[in-house]
């Protein structure tokens, strides 16, 4: 459950709940609830997720009574607490469709099949060979996972990169009602995750604060939050500066969103400066305890005065 997509997406068709990369679908006949129990690719991140997905207003409805066979084909009439109210919505209704017109059922009792493996037989073995070869798909296209950095924030900053984080736009598109959709920390623009990040003025006062202390062009913008930390890539340096840097990039967004948070949940207004202040100690002391830049002092870091240790 550590994996970064684990809560993408939340609707009253899909639960997302597992990473994998397989297919399966578990479906009976008769004598039990609609259910289907699906781990499809997701063609957006090249991805697997295990859906569960519950649509029917009926819930102790059967597949049978949802289904009328015809000559060539399988009609289906499934009947929803709700009809899809966004694009969303409908995107993922069209491929639960799709997927049921690919179902072929068979005369019989019901049977429950594992269909990932070409025996039909499940295993514990099988399903951890999945996971495991999902997580290093992952971990090849996701380039800027950092070991000096917290897993908590490695992963907030994969998926702000994805613009999967819960600002205002996003929870509009699902369905949350809002009192407003402003950003909270400048009360001018839509909050969106790219603003938040980049281009909130407030953001921008931190950023060129950060930019300075490390030595780096303070005329640096920044227009969308994957350009962050792909900036330190075009970097020439050492392969410890980036690291270093990607660290404080990373705290950064870290900090940027928990100001933010403070600002919306509890209206209490930081400062710029003292954003700046929090995010050289939280660095420094992630430094000291996950890297072995053990000569890195206090002193030193608040200049950023270590070109001798990290080049």
């Amino acid at each position: 459950m550590d994996s970064p997509n684990v809560l993408d997406e939340m609707s009253e068709y899909y639960l997302f709940a597992l990473h994998a990369a397989t297919s399966v679908l578990v479906m009976a006949t008769s004598g039990v609830a609609l259910m289907l129990l699906s781990i499809v690719l997701d063609p957006r991140r090249n991805t697997g997720c295990l859906i569960l997905v519950l649509v029917s207003s009926f819930k102790k409805a059967t597949v049978a009574d949802k289904v009328v066979r015809t000559t060539n084909e399988l009609q289906w009439n499934v009947l929803c607490s709700h009809p899809p109210c966004n694009e969303r919505e409908w995107e993922q209704w069209t491929g639960l469709l799709r997927v049921l017109n690919g179902v072929k059922l068979q005369d019989g009792p019901d049977t429950w099949a594992w269909k990932s493996d070409g025996n039909s037989a499940f295993s514990v073995a099988v399903v951890r060979d999945q996971i495991l070869r999902c997580s290093m798909l992952i971990e090849e296209e996701w380039k800027h996972w950092n070991r000096w950095v917290p897993s908590k924030v490695n992963i907030f900053s994969w998926r702000v990169v994805l613009g999967r984080i819960p600002v205002k736009e996003e929870l509009a598109k699902r369905g949350v009602v809002l009192h407003n959709s402003v950003c909270p920390m400048c009360n001018i623009n839509i909050e969106t995750v790219d603003h938040l990040v980049c281009n909130c003025n407030m953001s921008k006062v931190i950023w060129w604060n950060v930019l300075a202390w490390v030595k780096l062009p303070v005329g640096t913008l920044f227009g969308a939050a994957k350009e962050v930390l792909n900036y330190i890539e075009g970097r020439k340096g050492s392969k410890v500066w980036k690291q270093v840097i990607n660290l404080i990039f990373q705290i950064t967004i870290w900090h940027i969103w928990k100001t933010r948070n403070a600002k919306e949940y509890r209206n209490i207004q930081v400062s710029g400066n003292m954003v700046v202040d929090d995010i050289k100690a939280d660095s420094f002391i992630w430094l000291k305890s996950r890297s072995k830049l053990d000569k890195v002092d206090w002193g030193r870091w608040v200049d950023f005065n270590i070109q001798d240790i990290i080049i």
